[in-house]
């Protein structure tokens, strides 16, 4: 029975609880529920694991679709206004409202729609008169529920959840504000979108008659491609737009940690990672020229791995480019990626675009 039949709803428009013994269960459900430790090995409930309340909370936060529907089909209330651990200034989160704020951050229209369509209501005001679409900062999200019934955000717009993004937005601006973009078309999906979401996707329902919509945006998913190294769905995504967009990914290495990162930057932190430059040389072969991240850094700020900083020198990259915060590559670089810079400033002298003239790097150098 598909998770938004109607016949899986009480008058209320929720959920009722989910006797797991029932093994009602997609496949894909099934398995999520027993690697959560909702079921043993047979298939049988086990009752010592969190709350389905608690597993929502947690799969709403770590984007996960089939763990927010396991948790739902589990028993946990959509409308319980409790999510308050998982943010930054905001208390009384319901599911819908917390997964809008996280379906903001990601700059995607994805867990908001599937929790609606399980028994989430459009129309709610929380105890604090907060509506849906006041959390809804993504702007293709918010048009998506004022189309679907919900009235327009208020002047009052919420902070992001802690984590989400630690980069500071200026007032009035969206989390992950692209340029105007169009969605992943339905043709591009399997070749460019992480193949277990495209899975995931078809299990729940999404796209289908009566199922919720899912919004993929090639900015976003530009960072997983990445990640996997997936060079077909790289130069698919940069035809789509990917380039466009003004970041916010984070990357977690062996012994550093950054955000506020665009494709450019991260392509260039995963590349030093392994002592590659295998995406740096994908991005830089596109045709589209380098843009600075949310925090003003070039690709060098962050090539810290002196084959990839020797590269990207190769490559004509400026050596006195400047982030926010007016420093060079050479002052934010570990001594490794800075003899490379040295040597590259001292014998080659180049003019700066960025203002900064050639005396005056050596200078800081």
């Amino acid at each position: 029975m598909p998770l938004n039949d109607p016949a899986r709803t009480t008058r209320h428009g929720r959920l009722p609880a989910f006797d797991v013994d029932a093994a009602v269960l997609y496949p894909a459900l099934h398995d999520a529920l027993r690697f959560l430790g909702y079921l043993d090995d047979a298939g049988r409930a086990v009752y010592t694991r969190p709350s389905p309340l608690e597993l929502l909370g947690q799969s709403i936060l770590v984007r996960s679709p089939l763990g927010v529907a396991a948790a739902i089909r589990l028993g946990a209330p959509v409308d319980v206004q409790c999510f308050t651990d998982f943010t930054h200034g905001l208390s009384a989160l319901t599911a819908v409202g917390f997964a809008a704020l996280c379906d903001s951050a990601d700059g995607q229209v994805l867990l908001t729609p599937l929790v609606l369509s399980l028994g989430g209501r459009i129309d709610e005001i929380d105890s604090e008169g907060r509506r849906v679409t006041d959390f809804a900062r993504f702007e293709p999200l918010h048009d998506l529920l004022v189309l679907l019934g919900a009235a327009p955000a208020g002047q009052g717009i919420p902070r992001a959840p802690a984590g989400l993004t630690s980069t500071p937005l200026p007032p009035g601006t969206s989390a992950r504000t692209f340029p105007p973009s169009m969605p992943i078309p339905q043709a591009d999906m399997a070749a460019t979108v992480r193949p277990w979401l495209v899975e995931v996707l078809d299990e729940l329902g999404f796209g289908k008659r009566g199922g919720p919509v899912a919004l993929l945006y090639p900015q976003q998913e530009i960072s997983h491609a990445l990640d996997e190294r997936d060079h077909a769905a790289i130069h698919r995504l940069i035809e789509l737009g990917a380039l466009e967009g003004h970041g916010g990914f984070h990357f977690s290495g062996e012994d550093r940690r950054l955000d506020g990162l665009n494709a450019w930057t991260l392509a260039t932190a995963l590349d030093c990672e392994e002592g590659t430059t295998e995406l740096t040389a994908l991005l830089l072969d596109s045709g589209h020229f380098p843009t600075p991240d949310l925090h003003g850094r070039s690709m060098l700020h962050v090539a810290t791995h002196p084959a990839v900083c020797h590269f990207l020198l190769e490559r004509g990259l400026d050596p006195a480019a400047q982030d926010h915060e007016g420093r060079l590559p050479a002052e934010v670089l570990p001594a490794v990626a800075r003899a490379v810079l040295e040597r590259n400033v001292l014998g080659h002298v180049p003019s700066s675009r960025q203002g900064v003239s050639a005396g005056a790097v050596v200078r800081r150098l």
